[in-house]
């Protein structure tokens, strides 16, 4: 759902999904689900979720959520790749 909202307007929404909550993590930001779905996230935390990112955004010179979230995919799956593939 998160998605369709950030692609409605990535101005005003961010993708909340497990690559970006765990880059939030990174980023000494807690609080939201692991593995966010919609049993687990509602309104408030999803705006909250929004307000920490855009706080993140400003803070490395963001343009919109669409480079917030290319930047949490890099650092999420670059955390996970086995040793090898990261020393190549």
């Amino acid at each position: 759902m998160t998605e369709i909202l950030h692609t409605y307007d990535n101005m005003r929404f961010a993708v909340m999904n497990q690559n970006s909550v765990s880059g939030m993590s990174l980023a000494n930001i807690d609080g939201f689900p692991s593995k966010p779905s919609k049993s687990n996230i509602n309104a408030k935390l999803y705006a909250n979720f929004c307000e920490k990112a855009g706080e993140i955004c400003d803070e490395l010179g963001l343009e919109n959520f669409s480079q917030f979230d290319a930047l949490f995919n890099y650092a999420y799956w670059n955390q996970y790749e086995p040793e090898e593939e990261n020393e190549q």
